[in-house]
C-alpha cells in the first residue's frame, strides 16, 4: 500500500457504535469509538505491530513510478504484474536511492494529489472551490472568552474561524480561512508556517488576540467537493475482459472540506470494503471478478459525502451579514456557540458579551463568563 505524507492527518473523527443487535464485547473496538483520527492512527499501528504477522509501515519511501504489464494473464493469480519505483528520503528529501518492487496488487492512499491517482489515469473532477483553510491544534493564550467553547467566527471584512476545543482541555483546533488575495502568496509558494496561520487567525479575530505557544500539528487544505470517476485503473469499457489491478481509497478519491469528520470515517470504510475483497481474492477463496465491486460501490458512496459535505460546508463559508461591526442583532459579528450562551446583546456603552467589537465598552462590574 502507498501512503502519503499527510495520510495520518489529525481530522477529528468518530467510528461507528454499535446497534442493539450487534456483538462489540471486544475491549479493542469498543475503545475506539469517538476517537479523534490521531488515537485511531496510532491505536490501528499498534495492533498491526501486535499481529501475529508483526506488521510495520515502512516510512521514508516515495512512490514514482507505477507500471502495470499490457499482457497479463486474467487467470493468472500468482503474476505480479504491477511494477513501482520508489524514491528513498530522509527528512521528506530524496537521498538519490531508488528501489524496484513487483506486486499483484498496489493500493494509493496516497492524498489528494495522489500520484498513483495519476499512474492509472484518473482525475478528480467537481468544484475545487477555489479556498483554503488553514488549522492549527495548539495550546493557546487568548483574551477570547469561548476559547473552550464550539465556535464559528464570522468576522465582517476578515473572514472566517472555526474553533474546536481538543480532548484533555488544554489543546484547542482553529481552522482558519485563508484569503486568496492577502494571504495568496502564502498559498502560492506553499509557504505557510504555524506563525503565519496565528497572525491569520489574529486579523480574523481582533479585536481579540491569540497568542501560540505550542503547536502539536497543522496544515493547510483546499476546500473542494470532488470525486474520480473510477477507483481502479480498469477503464469501464474494458471490465469484461481486465481485472483491476491498482485501486486508490480516501481522499485520492474524494475530497472535501474538514467537517463533521467524514474523512476519516468515508476512507477507512473504502479500505474495509476493499480489505477483505483481496484478502479473500488472495487467499483462494472469491474469484479476483469481485475486485470489480469495489469501484461501483465506494464511488456511489463518495457521491453522497460530497453532497452531504456541500450542504455541511456553505454554511461555514458565507460571509456575517452586514457592511461592518455592529453591536445590535442580527448583523453581530459574534461567535456562534454550542451552546448557545444565555447572555443578551451589547449595546455600545452600556453592555458587554463575548464577541462584540470594541465599539462596545465592558462594564467595569462585568467580567467575562468562564
Amino acid at each position: 500500500m502507498v501512503f502519503g505524507a499527510n495520510t495520518y492527518r489529525a481530522f477529528e473523527g468518530m467510528l461507528a457504535s454499535s446497534t442493539e443487535d450487534s456483538d462489540v464485547r471486544d475491549p479493542w473496538v469498543t475503545r475506539m469509538w469517538n476517537m479523534p483520527a490521531t488515537l485511531v492512527s496510532t491505536t490501528l499501528l499498534e495492533h498491526m505491530e501486535r499481529s501475529p504477522s508483526r506488521l510495520r509501515p515502512h516510512y521514508g519511501l516515495h512512490a514514482t513510478d507505477i507500471r502495470i504489464a499490457s499482457t497479463v494473464d486474467p487467470a493468472d493469480t500468482s503474476a505480479y504484474p504491477v511494477t513501482v519505483t520508489v524514491a528513498h528520503q530522509k527528512g521528506f528529501q530524496e537521498t538519490g536511492e531508488f528501489s524496484t518492487i513487483r506486486a499483484k496488487y498496489v493500493v494509493g492512499a496516497d492524498g489528494s494529489r495522489s500520484g498513483v491517482r495519476t499512474a492509472i489515469g484518473r482525475e478528480l473532477v467537481g468544484d475545487p472551490m477555489n479556498q483554503s483553510w488553514g488549522v492549527l491544534d495548539a495550546l493557546v493564550t487568548t483574551d477570547f472568552p469561548d476559547i473552550r467553547r464550539k465556535c464559528a467566527i464570522h468576522s465582517a471584512n476578515d473572514g472566517n474561524i472555526l474553533i474546536i476545543p481538543r480532548e484533555g482541555g488544554y489543546l484547542v483546533r482553529i481552522y482558519i480561512e485563508l484569503d486568496n488575495v492577502r494571504d495568496g502568496e502564502m498559498l502560492k509558494n506553499r509557504s505557510a508556517t504555524p506563525e503565519k496561520l496565528a497572525e491569520v487567525a489574529n486579523r480574523i479575530l481582533a479585536p481579540y488576540t491569540i497568542d501560540v505557544k505550542d503547536v502539536g500539528w497543522w496544515a493547510v487544505y483546499e476546500i473542494g467537493q470532488r470525486v474520480t470517476d473510477k477507483f481502479d485503473d480498469v477503464p469501464a469499457a474494458e471490465m469484461d475482459s481486465r481485472l483491476p489491478r491498482v485501486f486508490i481509497a480516501g481522499d485520492a478519491c474524494h475530497t472535501h472540506s474538514a467537517k463533521a469528520g467524514q474523512g476519516m470515517n468515508v476512507s477507512m470504510n473504502d479500505t474495509w470494503n476493499l480489505g477483505w475483497k483481496l484478502a479473500s481474492v488472495l487467499r483462494g477463496r472469491a474469484k479476483p471478478e469481485l475486485l470489480h465491486t469495489y469501484s461501483d460501490e465506494r464511488q456511489k458512496i463518495a457521491k453522497q459525502l460530497i453532497d452531504f459535505d456541500r450542504d455541511a460546508a456553505t454554511p461555514t463559508l458565507k460571509k456575517a451579514p452586514g457592511s461592518g461591526p455592529s453591536c445590535a442583532p442580527p448583523t453581530l459579528p459574534s461567535a456562534s456557540c454550542s451552546p448557545s450562551p444565555p447572555w443578551p446583546p451589547c449595546s455600545p456603552g452600556t453592555d458587554w458579551a463575548p464577541g462584540c467589537p470594541a465599539s462596545c465598552s465592558r462594564p467595569a462590574t462585568t467580567s467575562a463568563p468562564p
